[in-house]
């Protein structure tokens, strides 16, 4: 598992500056996650302490692996690492004028809805190595979806934690205990789930209102460089921010 995760990152880091016009100087490393943690753990990236003393650090799951599914691995890597969240941590650390509340202020749609829009850049890049990864893009998009409904249920609809398990056991090719393990994180965190998808959407609407705009001007290159040179922002600014970008082109 790290060995598929690795493999899969550097092959997005050697085509990266093909798609953006700044690269992160220190390269995302990978890792096992503790021993300690449990299987439903879900992996995760550990952004660069703010000193540089720490890498970025892509930690995968290895507990249980012939209970996870194989081919989610690309999607995975590429959303927690390259090109999203190591790409997008990693630029922060290379705007030393930052304010600090911009610098870790956790704005979910920002940060998580950049990865999910990584994902299918990723697709873009012609990174996923089979059509079973490809698959597996889709079986990410399969466990968003059912994110939407199960937190709008639980926080809308009066739905019980056990309703919220059956509906995504019944819909989403994920094991009982990453469902379980879910339905508690959304119970926690309203809307949470629910960010995700708002912010992919926000990047996509974007990114085709710049290319309609621009017509044969409009490189994604320097999209991507607007996006995430002014550290986590809220939708509203960034709608803002590459707004007047479009108009200055």
């Amino acid at each position: 598992m790290i060995e598929d995760a690795e493999t899969a990152v550097r092959r997005a880091e050697s085509i990266a500056p093909q798609w953006f016009r700044t690269v992160p100087r220190a390269r995302c490393e990978i890792a096992a996650m503790a021993p300690s943690l449990p299987a439903s753990a879900p992996p995760h990236y550990l952004p660069a302490s703010l000193d540089g003393s720490r890498p970025g650090t892509y930690f995968v799951n290895t507990k249980e692996p012939h209970t996870r599914l194989q081919n989610i691995a690309e999607a995975t890597a590429f959303h927690e690492a390259v090109p999203g969240h190591h790409f997008q941590r990693s630029r922060i650390m290379q705007l030393p004028d930052l304010p600090l509340l911009r610098t870790n202020a956790r704005i979910t749609a920002f940060t998580e809805g950049w990865a999910l829009y990584a994902e299918r850049l990723a697709d873009e890049m012609g990174l996923y190595s089979t059509e079973e990864a490809r698959l597996g893009m889709l079986t990410m998009d399969s466990k968003r979806a059912g994110r939407l409904v199960a937190d709008t249920g639980l926080h809308v609809k009066g739905w019980s934690r056990q309703q919220a398990v059956d509906y995504l056991l019944e819909n989403t090719p994920q094991p009982r205990d990453l469902v379980e393990a879910e339905v508690d994180r959304y119970l926690a965190q309203p809307g949470q789930a629910l960010a995700y998808m708002v912010g992919r959407l926000k990047f996509q609407e974007l990114r085709a209102k710049a290319q309609q705009t621009l017509g044969a001007a409009f490189d994604v290159r320097d999209f991507h460089e607007v996006v995430l040179s002014h550290g986590n922002l809220t939708l509203g600014l960034l709608d803002d921010v590459v707004t007047a970008w479009i108009a200055e082109g």
